[in-house]
């Protein structure tokens, strides 16, 4: 999640809070490809593998999107990145998941928040650099794949390694580490949950920041109040709402600008 240098801001509840409110319910979805993406290979638990590796695209079904509440909508068309390097996917065209909280996803069983939490600074720090850069996208599915299933963060060392054997997958492996390197727990950490199956691969994706919400001025990078401040709020509502000069929701305004923002 990135904060917008629009004098338009907005009030965020806590990371965990918005997390603990999101994170129930089904998501149904349609496989749209890996894009943008790189063949590579890597190790894990002494066995060599192969992958696409990249970004996951998926259509959210517009019939059954399940009974997820927030976003993506229904019909829409959003990315992911795998947290199972070692199981198939997908069984089918379309497969039906379970949003859940990342810390809780059952792979590495379950994740945990330390695991969750780099997964979570990788995404806020280097998430919107990959663009259409497959070597890039390949190196982050590498470095989320390293965090999951490993101990440690070297991609030369421990159960999961990253492939070497050519001048693109050294590409990749150097990326990869080099990102691995600076996750060191300040920097941001993206709003992220999972998508967990029985028989398809988990996936992790983020949440979408609704249009027109902005970080709080007088809120840190933590979403509390500067010592100076007033203001930040920990209310789960997944949309925008006006908000008074005394930084209360405006009844019945919903979904509209006002001059002191609005609360998510």
């Amino acid at each position: 999640m990135t904060a917008s240098n629009s004098n338009q801001s907005c009030l965020l509840e806590t990371l965990e809070d918005r997390q603990l409110f999101s994170a129930m319910g089904t998501m149904n979805v349609i496989d749209a490809g890996v894009a943008p993406s790189m063949i590579t290979s890597y190790t894990l638990n002494g066995v060599k593998d192969y992958a696409d590796a990249g970004v996951s695209n998926w259509t959210r079904s517009a019939t059954n999107p399940g009974t997820f509440a927030a976003g993506p909508k229904q019909g829409e068309k959003f990315g992911t990145f795998c947290l199972e390097p070692d199981q198939e996917f997908p069984s089918g065209a379309k497969v039906a998941y379970t949003v859940i909280d990342l810390n809780s996803d059952p792979t590495s069983g379950p994740m945990g928040a330390t695991k969750a939490d780099a997964i979570r600074e990788l995404w806020g720090r280097f998430r919107s650099t990959i663009g259409t850069d497959g070597t890039k996208a390949a190196a982050f599915q590498i470095a989320v794949w390293e965090i999951v299933t490993d101990s440690g963060r070297n991609l030369s060392s421990g159960v999961f390694r990253a492939g070497a054997a050519n001048p693109s997958e050294i590409a990749i492996k150097n990326q990869a580490q080099s990102w691995l390197n600076q996750i060191n727990g300040t920097g941001p950490k993206a709003n992220l949950l999972a998508l967990s199956s029985p028989t398809d691969q988990d996936q992790v994706f983020e949440l979408p920041t609704p249009v027109g919400c902005h970080e709080h001025p007088k809120c840190d990078d933590q979403h509390q109040p500067k010592k100076s401040g007033k203001g930040c709020r920990q209310q789960p509502q997944p949309e925008c709402v006006a908000v008074t000069e005394n930084n209360r929701p405006a009844q019945g305004r919903r979904n509209e600008r006002h001059k002191h923002g609005c609360i998510r």
